[in-house]
């Protein structure tokens, strides 16, 4: 099956603390983070609800952009993702929403015109936007990010698509086949059986790295 060159992004956010001086949460159950960036959502661990809350804590997120060829191409397609950090309490089940943040995964990842930063991994700051059942200013999260563009083999799409469509037209032919031919044993309920689902290959090794 023909492989091409794709470009995968890995990336590590490590979250320090949330910090809000002079503001006490009135219910005395956990807090943490829920992270959403690349399609995926992440959690980090729960610490008590006093500030500051200090999670330590690294999450990593990664996707394969089977159609991009250089850093630039990812840089406008991380445009179109969204990252979105959620403050939540486990006051009840599902828990409550006490603050948020939400921006493209292209402004969160490199914030300024350049593709890579000048500093990668330096520590950062965003303040979260509080929700109407947090009391006080809004809180501000400390985090840093570390961004690897990595490139990688991935099977073609075209080329499997038309390999679906190649098996499903030679099922639809033995199927026509099989209904022309006169059945001996008409009273005898045949199995039908199932199709084996196909697992998907994971890339294979990688081949150059550009770290940002």
């Amino acid at each position: 099956m023909p492989r091409r060159k794709a470009l995968k992004v890995v990336v590590d956010v490590q979250f320090h603390a949330i910090t809000c001086p002079g503001v006490f949460l009135a219910e005395q159950q956990d807090v943490f983070l829920n992270v959403e960036l690349l399609g995926q959502r992440r959690r980090t661990k729960s610490v008590p609800p006093v500030f500051p809350f200090l999670f330590h804590e690294k999450l990593r997120f990664d996707k394969v952009f089977s159609h991009a060829t250089d850093p630039i191409q990812i840089a406008n397609a991380l445009e179109g993702e969204t990252l979105r950090i959620e403050l939540v309490q486990l006051t009840y089940p599902g828990g409550d929403l006490l603050a948020t943040y939400e921006d493209s995964g292209r402004e969160f990842l490199f914030p300024t015109p350049r593709i890579s930063p000048t500093y990668p991994g330096v520590d950062r700051e965003v303040l979260l936007q509080r929700s109407y059942s947090f009391p006080g200013i809004a809180p501000k999260l400390e985090f840093s990010s570390r961004t690897i563009i990595k490139e990688v083999t991935s099977v073609s799409s075209h080329s499997s698509s038309s390999k679906k469509r190649e098996k499903k037209n030679h099922r639809s032919s033995i199927a026509r086949e099989e209904s022309v031919q006169p059945n001996s044993y008409s009273t005898f309920e045949h199995p039908v059986e199932a199709s084996t689902p196909h697992s998907t290959s994971r890339p294979s090794s990688n081949k150059k790295d550009v770290k940002c």
